[in-house]
Order: structure tokens, then sequence, then C-alpha cells
């Protein structure tokens, strides 16, 4: 004899199994939302640092210092190296607010000729307006900067403290760009040769994977004269910064499945004691007691299942909403979808299931005292 079917249980009981259904849903909902909240903090910071040393490495030199010949000899020659991109001064920076945080971008001042090359290696695209000229003031920035601080196609920048903007000079914007990365570009006032300035300030194309002998190779040549920026030390860096906001989340999930767990035993404790005549039915008729607790169980996990589903759907629904309402029209973005949300949340369903088995184990004695 089979026990009667979790559906008919959960159709037959929504009253009852409504308190338990919310909890799990809200909490799901809620973990859900933290996640693309911290996570699209850390994108925002990510677009104006890591994300540029992911396809290639910057190095900085002393003023009072040059690369030697030999050096960039070698970097030309490298065949992992797409070749080489001298920035000729950083003309000024700016500073974007993304949820929750800010960020510090650069205003790179290039030769005209490179900056499609700049732009096609971080994966930008100028979507409205054009590349600056050579030695004009024109400027191209980031579609996020430029929502957020409503700017458009032919406004100025300069020093402005309402904008966050600080410049060398006053310049025309002539573009907007979009893309993974984040930055403004001009080419103007530029007055030493090609060959000068890739000996001062370089954008080294190399992926990722392929920097450490190259970077090992820079930082030999004298650490207190180069400065080389890299994936894996920008990471190292910026671990320590997102460690602080990855330990506000994680208290934040615990309090949340604390608060769930102890809430939803004593609301499973409640719900058996009110069932005792139903299981002492059941045994009369035939069912045996793992059978009775195999029910339970597969109830206990209907309910989590149906209620982390509406929870996750709920959650992505407010975030896009939360994005095409508040976010975006500000120049934020928020990721609203990542295999790590619903990893974070379904730990909620996982552990109100494993806190109902050691609840209904603990109670079995006088649950099924008559079965």
């Amino acid at each position: 004899m089979k026990p009667l079917g979790t559906g008919s249980y959960l159709k037959n009981n929504a009253k009852k199994i409504f308190p338990q259904f919310i909890c799990i849903l809200l909490s799901v909902y809620f973990v859900y939302l933290i996640s693309v909240i911290f996570y699209s903090s850390i994108y925002g910071m990510n677009s104006y640092g890591l994300n540029i040393v992911k396809n290639a490495v910057t190095v900085d030199v002393n003023s009072k210092y040059r690369l030697p010949e030999d050096v960039v000899t070698m970097l030309k020659s490298n065949s992992d190296i797409g070749g080489l991109i001298p920035i000729v001064s950083k003309t000024g920076q700016f500073q974007y607010n993304s949820i929750l945080t800010y960020s510090d971008g650069n205003v790179l001042n290039v030769f005209a000729e490179d900056i499609k090359k700049l732009l096609n290696l971080f994966h930008m695209k100028v979507v409205k307006g054009r590349l600056p000229k050579g030695g004009k003031k024109e400027v191209i920035l980031p579609m996020n900067f430029a929502k957020q601080n409503k700017i458009n196609i032919g406004d100025h920048l300069g020093n402005n403290p309402d904008l966050n903007t600080s410049f060398d000079d006053d310049y025309k914007v002539v573009g907007i760009t979009d893309g993974p990365c984040s930055f403004m570009v001009t080419s103007s006032n530029i007055k030493i040769s090609r060959n000068e300035a890739l000996r001062q300030h370089i954008i080294v194309p190399l992926k990722n994977e392929k920097q450490a002998i190259v970077v090992k190779k820079l930082k030999n040549i004298g650490e207190k004269n180069i400065t080389v920026f890299d994936y894996e030390d920008l990471k190292e860096q910026l671990a320590s910064q997102y460690k602080s906001v990855n330990t506000i989340k994680f208290i934040l999930d615990g309090l949340i499945v604390l608060v769930l767990c102890i809430s939803v035993s004593h609301i499973n404790s409640v719900v058996l004691l009110n069932r005792k005549k139903e299981f002492l039915i059941l045994n009369l008729i035939g069912y045996k007691k793992l059978q009775i607790y195999k029910k339970i169980l597969k109830e206990s996990a209907a309910i989590d299942a149906i209620a982390f589903v509406v929870g996750v759907l709920a959650a992505v629904l407010t975030a896009e909403i939360l994005n095409i309402t508040l976010w975006e029209p500000q120049g934020e973005y928020a990721v609203i979808f990542k295999f790590e949300y619903i990893f974070t949340a379904v730990l909620i369903p996982v552990c109100v299931f494993i806190v109902n088995t050691i609840v209904s184990l603990k109670m079995s004695r006088w649950t099924f005292s008559k079965v």
C-alpha cells in the first residue's frame, strides 16, 4: 500500500503549509536580492580595475627613469603580445558611484592611431558619437559615467567637484563607449615621439594566463622605478577589499538562515503535533512508521522546492524592475542572474530540509507513540 500522494496533501492543506512556505519563499527572495546587490557592487569596481588587466599588463615608469631599449625590444618580439600601446600620460581622473560603493577611473592620453586598438583590446565599443581626434581637447567616456552624471555629446569636462572629475584642461565630449571596462580616452597635447612614450608608460596586451613570465622579467628590472599591474597582483589586492564586503554578506545570509531554521523547526513541530491523529489512522489502515516518515520528508521537500522556485522568480523580477527603473537610469548596472546566486539561495531549502529531518527524528518518539 502506498502513502497518500504529496500533491494531494499540499492541495488539501494549503493553510497548514502556508507559514513554512512563505518563510522559505521570503528567505530565498532576500538572499537572492542580497547576492545581486553585493555582486553588482563588485562588478562595478571590477570594470575600473580587475577587468582592465585580464587581457593586458600595465607598466608605469618613474618620471626620472626609462624602460631599457632591450626590454622594449623583448616585449615587441614576444609572440604572445599583440603590440604595445604607449600611454603618453594620465590627464585626469573621475569617480563612478556604483551600487554600494564607488570607483576611481583614469583619463588615458594616447596616440590617435592607438585609440581603436585600445578599445578593441578591452572589448569596448563607441555606442554614440566618434573617436577623439589627435591634437584636440576631445574625450570619450564610459556610458555608465555619462548616464550617472547626465553627460551628453558636446558637453565639456574639466575640474568639476559635482561630477567628480579632475582634468588638466577643459575637454569636449565627442563619444560614449560601452563594455566590460571603464576609462576615458583622449589624444591631446602630445609632444613626445611614440618610441619615447614606449619607454615611459605602456599597456602590454597579454591574457592573464600568460602574464606570469613577462611580469617577472619586468619586476626584476627595478622595483623602485617600475610599477607593474597584472591580473594576479591586482586580484590579490582587491581580495582584501572584497573580504569585508563578503563578510557582511556572509553574516546577513547566516542570520537569515538561522532565523528561518528556528522558525521552521517550531512550525514543523506544531504541524506534526496536529497531525498525530492522521498518522494513527494511516497506521491502522496498514501504513508502517517508515512509510509515514518518508511521506513527511517528501512533503517537506516539495514545499521547500516550490517555495525556492517562487522565491527566485520573485527576486529576479524585482531585481529586473529595480534595474530598469532605478539603477540603469543612474548609470549603475545590476547583474540579475548568476549561478552563484542560485547556489547561495538553494542553501535555504537545503538547511530547512535538514532541520525538518532532525526535528522529525527527535519528535518521532511521541509523534508516533501510538503508531
